[in-house]
């Protein structure tokens, strides 16, 4: 058994979660890839980064995790609200989520203070030495320090673990992100009544940068790239937004790079199987097409090391 296991906020995390995604399986079909969706990735998130939390070494690295799974509560509770608004879910319904995911908030409290719980602790340590004598004085404070220096040395080498964890999660949240541009790109394109995959193919290119036009507040697909090491798949920050452009970006360059494949997902139209088709490929005369493969990955170097994260997930044409 996993320690994660025993602790009784992920028990309780691990209910909740599923009986929101037996909610999330009934929402209605229009709704299945927009908000049932959200509120599925909302609420796993919940109890995953539980159990990583409670598998890292690092107290810092683990109320992370458990400040993660808190703010996804909230995420999956508005998502709740959205469906409540929209008479998808009963009031009562709600009642009962709203206060399960107030009950796993309060109990991740404590977890995300123990380790300054645990600092405290030890630095209260120091009254005890009061009123002993000048030899155990010494011996007690030589002890002490001991263990506050092999504290920090513990410290000190966790703080690579702990810059790196943080990268990681910024290179998960954009690799997510870049399925979910094109998503909207699709999503925009049903609401303006065009075709369904408009601006998400370009021939046979198929790998692409996601830009966002801040003006317009929309995002569209740039084909020029065709490696995640072109200058153009990094991405810059700018007032706290991640940007990627074929022209430089404003902004600060950052150390991500991003770059987005599209594979056709076509279904034969005799036997109705479906094939994806890599690496630009097109449907087949004797095929449809009928949804896209995204693959999201995200590249970085950190303290001399090459590390990238990717994210999969296909689009259908559902309309």
């Amino acid at each position: 058994m996993f320690n994660f296991q025993t602790l009784k906020v992920w028990q309780k995390a691990i209910i909740f979660c599923d009986k929101v995604l037996n909610f999330a399986d009934v929402i209605p079909s229009k709704e299945q890839f927009s908000l049932a969706e959200q509120l599925r990735r909302a609420v796993i998130s919940i109890p995953t980064n539980i159990a990583e939390g409670s598998g890292r070494r690092s107290q810092k690295e683990a109320a992370q995790f458990y400040n993660i799974a808190r703010g996804s509560c909230a995420e999956t509770i508005n998502l709740l609200v959205i469906a409540a608004k929209r008479d998808y879910l009963a009031k009562r319904d709600f009642q009962k989520f709203y206060s399960e995911a107030e009950e796993i908030v309060k109990m991740l409290y404590p977890l995300m203070s123990y380790q300054k719980e645990k600092l405290n602790s030890r630095f209260s340590n120091l009254e005890s030495i009061k009123g002993q004598g000048m030899v155990e004085m010494v011996v007690a404070i030589a002890v002490i320090l001991t263990g506050v220096i092999g504290a920090l040395a513990l410290t000190v080498s966790n703080l690579s673990g702990v810059g790196e964890s943080s990268t990681r999660i910024v290179a998960s949240n954009l690799a997510r992100e870049g399925i979910e541009v094109v998503r909207n790109i699709r999503d925009t394109n049903w609401l303006k009544k065009q075709i369904w995959d408009n601006g998400l193919e370009d021939g046979n290119d198929y790998t692409a940068i996601a830009i966002f036009n801040p003006v317009t507040n929309t995002w569209n697909l740039n084909f020029l790239p065709d490696s995640i090491n072109d200058i153009e798949a990094r991405l810059y920050r700018n007032n706290g937004i991640y940007l990627q452009d074929i022209s430089l970006p404003p902004g600060t360059p950052t150390i991500y790079y991003r770059l987005l494949s599209l594979d056709e997902i076509c279904k034969n139209n005799v036997t109705s199987v479906e094939v994806v088709r890599a690496s630009g490929d097109s449907c087949l005369a004797s095929e449809t097409k009928v949804g896209i493969r995204i693959k999201s990955e995200v590249k970085w170097t950190e303290s001399g090391r090459a590390h990238t994260m990717t994210a999969e997930d296909r689009i259908y044409n559902w309309r």
